[in-house]
């Protein structure tokens, strides 16, 4: 009965041009399920292929153009590749079908009928990251480094053990067409690096990225599933058309680029939030769209929608003033080029955009190796310092940024998600985060799980967990799947004062029908006082969910110190609970928050109160170093 409603409403979640689509779709699938019954090898599946001289001449040179050949001094030599929670050794054999956990993945079967979503057989994410071949070029690059054939060897030896135990259509790895897309572009990166060591393997890695890119562009994430997933596919596959069409006539660039022409606007708000609201998205579409900028510029055409790529970089670096961005939304940890072994994608994806926009977004220590591969000699680069505003609004996309002093604050107005599906949206209107000397304290819970352990999927996404009110452990929007919601919270920012001494924020949102959540954030510098007063007209819980590392103390009833440098004070009585974190995909530690339930038909407003510096609430009122604020005439209520 459950699939039958996922079903259902994964149906009411198409527009009506989506339906036919999907059945042609569907149609395809089971063509392809008999004209490849037989194993059919991805080199293979166009005989028509014709790798000339001059045609591998050509391409050579559009490389030679594009990707910068003496980053190659820096590469790490680390022999363990971590997946996730795991970690697996690039130097020895590799099942490309292990899932997480130690289950294994039936490779024989057609790829349409292993179910991998809705179960708790295994991680599809871990599987799928170990078969995106991240590593190929660093070891392409460790050869280059070192002239060690042991480095050339086992790369061959990977990519033609995965290209046997991974025929077309056969197995996990050919479900999906953005990884399917990745896939082949690290491939080409791997050729570029090798490319004048011309033999059987470099024509091997072309013929592999123009069947893999030939099956995407055939097989695209439209209507309601164009998220994330068809921007990588396009500017994949548009970059690899350009490199590839000396050997092999296709229209994979116009095509690509046409589609990116169309897609950015509707996927990006005009103040440069990615409406998916999650922040890895946003930055795994600006990473694509900054490298896919980078091919037009380099082949002497004007960059794509450079005015958004700019809005979302400011947002992204605004994000990371706190020291670290917080991960609003889901997160897999998804990466697109990682070959010197970078741990923060944030800080190398604001250095490439840095270098890009010329304009110091983030201050770093040292150059990542994957910046200067993709835009050149960049030592010579002055930057231009950028400099945040203590309140930066985002309107459009639905947050509000406060940093000033040692405060950082994020105030979250925005919708769920995007589209239909809302499929990597939170159930988090309201949530504020807050940070501290650089160091998280009231943070987001992280999302842990997306395939399997549907309970803690569902957890990571549930309001309560989320530093918001909720009611009787209702959630604000309703799930109907890990990546589908069905009735949505619709939030709004009322209202922003530039006040004297501060700032001071409103916002609501219906998530519980006709009861309104009202919530007004207020920070006052003089004190860096944040001041939290929710609204509402029945019993309900204000919820908080403090970082893992955080220490906490009660004092009283309704007030606690937090890491000995903090004090918070609430209205009505807190009570201290355990909770869950995800700071990495597929990884969740213990940590703590706050329980207040609060009579809101006996007092409308519940207060909480931080500041590093010792206060008295009492009767709608704040002493503070003998000053007393009062918070009815403060937040206007």
């Amino acid at each position: 009965m459950k699939k039958i409603n996922w079903y259902y409403n994964r149906l009411k979640a198409m527009s009506p041009a989506e339906i036919p689509y999907r059945f042609i779709q569907l149609s395809k699938k089971h063509y392809g399920r008999w004209k490849y019954s037989e194993n059919t090898s991805v080199l293979e599946l166009d005989s028509n292929i014709n790798l000339s001289k001059k045609g591998i001449d050509e391409t050579n040179k559009r490389l030679e153009n594009l990707y910068y050949k003496d980053f190659l001094s820096v590469i790490s030599k680390q022999e363990n590749l971590k997946i996730f929670n795991g970690n697996i050794s690039i130097f020895k054999e590799i099942d490309w079908h292990q899932g997480s956990e130690g289950f294994q993945w039936d490779f024989k079967s057609f790829s349409f009928d292993i179910p991998f979503r809705n179960s708790d057989k295994g991680e599809i994410r871990y599987t799928w990251e170990i078969n995106r071949h991240l590593f190929f070029p660093r070891l392409a690059a460790l050869y280059k480094q070192t002239g060690q054939e042991e480095y050339l060897k086992i790369l061959k030896k990977h990519f033609y053990d995965w290209v046997d135990k991974n025929p077309f259509y056969k197995g996990v790895n050919w479900s999906s067409s953005m990884e399917i897309s990745i896939r082949a572009y690290q491939w080409i990166l791997t050729y570029s690096i090798l490319k004048e060591k011309n033999s059987k393997f470099t024509e091997d890695l072309l013929k592999g990225s123009i069947n893999s890119i030939n099956y995407v562009m055939k097989n695209l994430s439209k209507y309601s599933s164009a998220n994330n997933h068809l921007i990588l596919e396009v500017a994949i596959a548009s970059i690899i058309g350009f490199i590839l069409e000396p050997v092999y006539k296709q229209d994979w660039f116009q095509k690509g680029y046409h589609i990116l022409e169309k897609e950015i606007p509707k996927q990006v708000y005009s103040d440069g939030v990615n409406k998916e609201q999650a922040v890895h998205y946003h930055a795994f579409v600006l990473d694509i769209l900054i490298q896919y900028n980078i091919v037009l510029q380099k082949k002497g055409d004007s960059p794509l929608h450079e005015d958004t790529l700019y809005k979302m970089t400011k947002f992204l670096g605004c994000l990371s003033q706190s020291g670290s961005v917080p991960e609003i939304g889901d997160s897999d940890d998804a990466k697109i080029v990682c070959f010197g072994g970078y741990t923060n994608y944030y800080q190398y994806l604001l250095q490439l955009a840095s270098f890009y926009f010329r304009k110091q977004f983030i201050i770093s220590e040292k150059i990542y190796p994957e910046i200067e591969f993709l835009l050149g000699d960049i030592q010579s680069i002055n930057l231009e310092y950028i400099e945040y505003e203590e309140l930066s609004l985002f309107e459009k996309g639905g947050y509000s940024v406060i940093n000033n002093k040692d405060t950082f604050l994020v105030f979250d107005t925005g919708p769920l998600g995007f589209g239909g599906l809302a499929a990597h949206g939170h159930a988090d209107a309201l949530n504020i985060i807050y940070n501290y000397r650089n160091k998280p304290v009231l943070v987001e819970p992280g999302t842990y799980i997306y395939n399997i352990e549907s309970e803690w999927r569902d957890y990571f996404r549930r309001t309560d967990v989320h530093n918001t009110l909720s009611v009787s452990g209702d959630n604000q929007s309703e799930m109907q799947g890990p990546f589908l919601w069905g009735k949505k919270a619709n939030a709004i920012l009322e209202n922003v004062e530039k006040l004297e001494n501060g700032f001071l924020l409103k916002g609501k949102h219906d998530g519980y029908d006709s009861s309104i959540h009202h919530r007004a954030v207020c920070y006052l510098k003089k004190y860096e006082l944040l001041i939290i007063a929710d609204r509402f007209d029945k019993e309900a819980d204000i919820n908080y969910t403090f970082d893992s590392l955080v220490q906490i103390k009660q004092q009283t009833s309704n007030s606690l110190i937090i890491n000995d440098e903090l004090y918070l004070n609430t209205s009505s009585d807190l009570q201290i609970i355990e909770k869950y974190v995800s700071n990495k995909f597929m990884e969740k530690i213990k940590s703590s928050g706050l329980l207040i339930n609060h009579n809101f038909i006996n007092n409308p407003v519940h207060y909480t109160i931080i500041s590093p510096y010792s206060f008295v609430l009492k009767d709608k009122c704040i002493v503070i170093n003998n000053e007393e604020i009062n918070l009815l005439k403060l937040l206007g209520e």
